[in-house]
């Protein structure tokens, strides 16, 4: 062959070769028809891996996408942000408001007070007030009782004895909580009848030290600090006791087969009080006073006083007593069933069996190193498989589910730290969707190939300060470092427009955030001021110093986070800028959380919360929660949030919830222990042959009245053939 033929035949076959390649670009549709099985496995991609698997313990959003579908809880919000039942079928709220039989004390009429006549006059005096005639349901009276206590004191080398007298309580049992009870019947007891002062005193306060008699009593200070004393709320004169009284599912069961019960409720919450477990949710159940069985799936639980987010904590997943709470059931005889492999225990048929245990490894030790923290059982739409770490997490559909099979007959997170290949790998139906980088935000959505669903999302980005190292201790030394920081152009730049400025603790889709609170603005010559009134001015080598130590920090993120690495850079840059020295330092994932956020051991750090939808932010800036393992790692102590904080707790009125809620968005927002950026819009591309299955009838995904379409995620399967897109 000439030579001339060749340089004419070569180029045309490699176009050819080239050309007819592209064929062999596996799709998502090329996939699905290849592989029919494919079309039963939903893959999802994660930039992180998950931390623990167990709903008491975890706080990353990684491990929560896992635990929501693993585990069920009692309630959850349903798509109109309304509370459902779960595992609880039906639930009611009633209270006990008692009144203490204080000795002494007399009726605004001059008749000495007694139990009967408390009773007679309350009952009398609500029968004249409108709409509260249905209000009590029962009276009971509680005797006056004695109780002697020994308190150990180590620190003082002794033993005190408390005699401990409990006056005589009137109980009304009411229909629904009333914050305003005690009001309604004030002109029955008087206005001074809450808080008399005590016998010989003008004090009102030691009304407490008349219930109480310490020997030796020079130790009174040390044993009523002890945390074995009885709490104050026992000796309130008027006191609210909200309760809710849950009916459970009956039927459900555990993935290994155990069947559900009040049990394992009562155990979670045990366990999430449980000191030794560190749960960063136990202040949302330290305000419970008991919690009772009354009957195999049925429970009371009784608070110490007014708690309004009470009922929404019980969305937290239910944990399998049977396997974390002991080794083996003790039944009282022997014939308790073997441990069965790959599961736990079973019990006898008697759904009240078991409520005698003996202490497990878990008990003694906590939960926080327990195998089941990787290997998970609940009650949810998917059964755990396999965690292969940062590779993949692996689960199947429970077709035992009390709400029916999920329409995927798998689900797999894969761990995919770098975005550019997520897309590549969405693109080619390796995973079924994907969160398109901000830059490509634009083209993804208006692409027809892919279903698409963009909503402002509960996730803020922020800067947080650790108040326990001394120079961020005063707040204008934090908000100086955020005057620095051209906030609105990141938002325009780095996430090109994706997102919006916040300026506080709650999402911007609540009533709860306050939108007159002004943004804290761009001003690197005030910011510069600010730093000069704290005492810093700029050394020989241009960097800000006092006392001759240079204002110099790490600020660290977590990997796998390209915009927080960004802001890294952003923020670096701009501190430079005014004098300020700041080291950066990006940590993988585990390695972040277990060395550096849970001791508290950094500087600073960049981070993104999500808020959800409820206005009680104790977990995250109450003082209370400032100890290793809790969610105000930032170290944040303010007196006065905090009793914003404890007055949202006891409120029930919506209109002073959202004024109390403002409140603290206003006081968070003064003292900046976060430089709050910006709240990012959610946008999510999906394969465009998921459909959902809704009263038998096969339509496209359908969203949440905020724009979420991953509530309705178990309805969701995969046809090949989706009728709301196809043209």
């Amino acid at each position: 062959m000439r030579p001339a033929t060749l340089l004419i035949i070569l180029p045309l076959v490699v176009t050819i070769i080239l050309v007819q390649s592209l064929f062999w670009i596996p799709t998502q549709e090329n996939q699905d028809r290849a592989t029919p099985e494919r079309l039963t496995r939903y893959i999802d991609g994660s930039t992180g891996d998950a931390r623990v698997l167990n709903p008491i313990l975890s706080s990353d959003v990684a491990s929560g996408n896992i635990i929501d579908l693993v585990f069920d809880g009692l309630l959850e919000y349903d798509e109109n942000l309304e509370l459902r039942g779960v595992l609880a079928k039906d639930w009611e709220l009633s209270e006990f408001a008692s009144i203490a039989v204080l000795p002494d004390a007399f009726f605004p009429d001059g008749r000495a007070v007694d139990a009967k006549g408390i009773e007679d006059r309350v009952i009398a005096s609500l029968e004249r007030l409108p709409a509260t005639s249905d209000l009590v349901r029962s009276v009971h009276i509680e005797p006056a009782r004695v109780e002697v206590r020994e308190i150990d004191l180590p620190q003082e080398e002794a033993t005190a004895t408390l005699t401990i007298r409990h006056p005589a309580r009137v109980v009304f049992h009411l229909t629904r909580i009333d914050p305003d009870f005690f009001d309604r019947i004030e002109g029955v007891l008087g206005p001074g009848y809450a808080r008399p002062p005590a016998s010989g005193s003008d004090d009102p306060s030691s009304t407490f030290d008349e219930f109480i008699d310490v020997e030796p009593a020079h130790l009174r200070r040390q044993a009523l600090a002890s945390e074995n004393a009885p709490a104050a709320e026992e000796f309130e004169i008027l006191r609210h006791q909200p309760i809710i009284d849950f009916e459970l599912r009956r039927g459900v069961r555990f993935h290994d087969g155990h069947e559900f019960d009040a049990g394992d409720v009562i155990f979670t919450f045990d366990a999430i009080v449980d000191s030794k477990n560190i749960s960063p949710r136990a202040s949302d159940f330290e305000p419970v006073e008991s919690i009772e069985r009354t009957g195999s799936h049925a429970l009371r639980v009784i608070y110490k006083g007014l708690f309004s987010p009470a009922v929404s904590a019980w969305t937290i997943g239910i944990l399998p007593e049977h396997i974390l709470g002991r080794r083996s059931f003790v039944f009282g005889d022997s014939n308790a069933d073997e441990p069965e492999e790959g599961g736990g225990e079973r019990g006898r048929d008697d759904p009240m069996a078991g409520s005698e245990r003996m202490p497990s490894e878990q008990d003694r030790e906590g939960m926080r190193e327990s195998p089941f923290n990787r290997s998970p059982i609940g009650t949810g739409a998917f059964r755990f498989v396999h965690w292969e770490s940062d590779e993949e997490i692996h689960l199947v559909r429970n077709d035992d589910y009390h709400d029916g099979p999920a329409g995927f007959a798998h689900y797999h997170m894969r761990i995919i730290p770098d975005p550019l290949i997520q897309d590549m790998e969405f693109r080619t139906g390796a995973l079924d969707t994907y969160s398109p980088q901000p830059h490509q935000v634009d083209r993804f959505l208006q692409d027809p190939a892919w279903q698409n669903f963009s909503y402002l999302g509960n996730v803020y980005v922020y800067i947080g300060w650790n108040m326990n190292k001394e120079i961020f201790q005063d707040p204008r030394v934090r908000r100086a470092l955020g005057m620095a920081i051209n906030i609105p152009e990141i938002i325009e730049h780095l996430i090109y427009g994706q997102g919006e400025r916040t300026t506080g603790p709650y999402s911007k889709n609540t009533p709860w955030y306050d939108p007159d609170v002004p943004a804290l603005p761009y001003d690197p010559d005030a910011a510069i001021a600010l730093l000069q009134e704290v005492g810093y001015s700029k050394g020989e080598d241009g960097w800000l110093e006092k006392n001759g130590e240079r204002l110099e920090f790490n600020l660290i993120t977590n990997n796998g986070n390209e915009q927080r690495k960004a802001l890294l850079s952003i923020a670096q840059n701009a501190w430079a800028k005014i004098g300020v020295k700041s080291n950066s330092q990006i940590i993988e994932w585990a390695v972040f959380l277990k060395d550096f956020i849970n001791p508290r051991d950094f500087d600073a750090v960049i981070l993104g919360w999500s808020t959800g939808i409820d206005y009680d932010l104790h977990q995250v800036w109450h003082s209370s929660q400032t100890e290793d393992g809790k969610l105000n790692f930032v170290g944040y102590k303010n007196l006065e949030v905090d009793a914003i904080i404890e007055d949202l707790r006891k409120t029930y009125d919506r209109q002073e919830q959202v004024r109390l809620a403002h409140a603290l968005h206003r006081k968070v927002a003064d003292d900046q222990p976060y430089t709050f950026l910006y709240a990012s819009r959610s946008n999510i591309v999906l394969d465009r042959n998921i459909v959902m299955t809704e009263n038998g009838e096969t339509t496209g995904l359908r969203t949440t009245s905020m724009g979420r379409p991953f509530y309705y995620f178990n309805r969701w399967h995969k046809n090949g053939v989706n009728p709301e897109l196809t043209p």
